[in-house]
């Protein structure tokens, strides 16, 4: 088609418009309507759909650092009472023998092994157990320190893990 037969199919085209307006006007701008109603929900629907995909996970995040909140305070917990029992003599050689074990027993259960640091804090509460009463208190500041470090990485991840969940609710 060359460009006389263009400027001729246009004219013809706009000749057909002017005729039949009252046709385009009742067919054309209702399905103009529905196309731009359909993109217009495709869009809406895709937006409600990212927003409760990251409300989810924003959900899951805060619900495991809840958890991990409480691990922490029962693992500071039985720490306390393990230093507390462990460095007075007559509690170890009491009936408070039995409980002491319970809260070892309790902190090592929850202890990854696969963590470095896990695995010296267990070391650590395992050598306390054996140890004599002249070495007690050394052994008791040194768990007491190694307990610290360990809680406080602990916490210093929950906060990691706090400020990447307001990442990701910022980026929403």
């Amino acid at each position: 088609m060359d460009a006389t037969g263009f400027s001729a199919f246009l004219t013809d085209v706009n000749s057909w418009i002017t005729n039949h307006q009252s046709l385009l006007t009742v067919v054309a701008l209702p399905f103009a309507a529905f196309l731009i109603k359909y993109i217009s929900d495709s869009a809406a629907e895709k937006r409600a759909a990212r927003e409760r995909r990251l409300h989810l996970e924003l959900s899951r995040r805060l619900k495991l650092a809840d958890f991990r909140q409480a691990w922490i305070n029962e693992v500071r917990g039985n720490f306390s009472d393990i230093l507390s029992i462990a460095s007075n003599p007559e509690a170890r050689a009491g009936s408070d023998i039995d409980l002491i074990n319970r809260k070892i027993f309790s902190v090592m259960l929850r202890l990854n092994p696969k963590e470095t640091e896990a695995k010296a804090l267990a070391r650590k509460i395992s050598e306390l157990q054996d140890a004599q009463d002249e070495h007690l208190h050394g052994s008791v500041l040194e768990l007491a320190s190694l307990m610290n470090a360990y809680l406080k990485a602990e916490w210093d991840r929950l906060k990691k893990e706090l400020e990447d969940y307001s990442e990701v609710e910022r980026s929403k």
